[in-house]
C-alpha cells in the first residue's frame, strides 16, 4: 500500500506552482512540445543515473519530487521510499504511484538533513538536483545523513549543475539577448548570474569532492550529462526556440545543432558522481 507520511514541514510557494504546472505527471513530462529539448537533460540524467544503480534491496532518493526516479528503480528493488521537503511534493509523488498502479513506495516529508530511517538501511542512495538547493552551510550534514543511512557496501550517486558550465551559458545567453534588452529598454545583464526565484547555490567540481571526502566518500565514478545553453533562467535562447518550433525545417535544423553539441562533454552542465564509504575503492 502506498504510504504518504506528512509533517509540517512544506516547500516555498514555487513548488505549488510547480506541482499545478504538471498536472500530477512527472516533471519532465509537463514542458511544451518546443521545450522538449530542456526535458532532454532530465532524461539524460535519468538515463546515466540507470546505468550506475545497482539492483538491491532498499532504495532511496533524497529530494524525490514528483518521484520520477523512485518509479524508476520500482522493479529494481524490493522496496523504494523517497523523501522530500515539500508536502505537496510528497502528496503528489504518492499519488502518482497510485494512478500508475506502480506498486508500493514509501515517501515522506522531511529534509535532506534528517533522514528518518535507521543506520544502514538503504543499498543504494541517490540525491538528483537538490544538492544546489541545500544551504551551502548545510551540505556536510546532508551528506554526513546519507552516509548513515547508507549500508557499508552501499553507494550514492549524486548529480548537481556546475557552476563553470552553467556560468558560462549564463554569460553567452545574456551577450546574445543585449540587442534584444536594448531594443525593449531593459537592464543589461552581461556578467549576472541568473538563478530560479527559490535558494539555489552551485558549486564546482573541486568543491563537490571536498564536501564528498569530509562527509566520508570515497568517489568511484564521475561524468558529465546534459545540454542545453542558460537552463535557469532563458533569455534569447527561449524565444529562438519558440519561432524555431514553428517551422518544420528550423525545428530540425535546431535538434540536430543541440544533438551535436550534446555529444561535446564540455558543454554538459551536470555532474555525476558514484561514491561509496570510505575505505573502499577511489577514482
Amino acid at each position: 500500500m502506498n504510504t504518504c507520511t506528512i509533517a509540517a514541514v512544506s516547500g516555498p510557494p514555487e513548488y505549488r506552482k510547480k506541482v499545478a504546472a504538471a498536472q500530477g505527471k512527472w516533471w519532465y513530462e509537463r514542458y511544451d512540445d518546443w521545450q522538449s529539448l530542456y526535458a532532454r537533460l532530465v532524461l539524460d540524467r535519468n538515463d546515466r543515473v540507470q546505468q550506475l544503480v545497482s539492483e538491491g534491496e532498499r532504495f532511496l532518493d533524497i529530494g524525490c519530487g514528483f518521484g520520477d526516479m523512485l518509479y524508476l528503480q520500482s522493479d529494481r528493488f524490493s522496496s523504494v521510499h523517497g523523501v522530500d521537503p515539500a508536502s505537496v511534493m510528497v502528496e503528489q509523488a504518492a499519488q502518482n504511484f497510485v494512478i500508475r498502479d506502480a506498486g508500493p513506495v514509501d515517501v515522506r516529508c522531511g529534509s535532506a538533513e534528517k533522514l528518518p530511517w535507521d543506520d544502514g538501511f538503504f543499498n543504494t542512495v541517490t540525491m538528483l538536483d537538490v544538492y544546489e538547493h541545500i544551504d551551502p552551510a548545510h551540505r556536510e550534514i546532508a551528506l554526513k545523513e546519507a552516509r548513515r543511512v547508507l549500508s557499508p557496501c552501499g553507494e550514492l550517486i549524486l548529480v548537481t549543475p556546475s557552476r563553470h558550465v552553467l556560468r558560462f551559458w549564463n554569460i553567452v545567453d545574456n551577450v546574445l539577448s543585449a540587442p534584444i534588452r536594448l531594443l525593449r529598454r531593459r537592464p543589461q545583464r552581461f556578467w549576472k548570474f541568473l538563478t530560479k526565484s527559490f535558494t539555489e547555490e552551485f558549486c564546482t567540481k573541486a568543491e563537490l569532492l571536498a564536501d564528498l571526502n569530509r562527509s566520508g566518500f570515497d568517489v568511484t565514478d564521475f561524468s558529465r550529462v546534459g545540454f542545453y545553453p542558460a537552463p535557469e533562467t532563458m533569455g534569447l535562447t527561449g524565444s529562438w526556440l519558440r519561432l524555431c518550433w514553428q517551422s518544420a525545417p528550423l525545428r530540425w535544423i535546431t535538434q540536430a545543432v543541440f544533438h551535436c553539441l550534446r555529444s561535446v562533454a564540455i558543454w554538459r552542465q551536470k555532474m555525476v558522481i558514484r561514491c561509496v564509504p570510505s575505505g573502499r575503492k577511489k577514482l
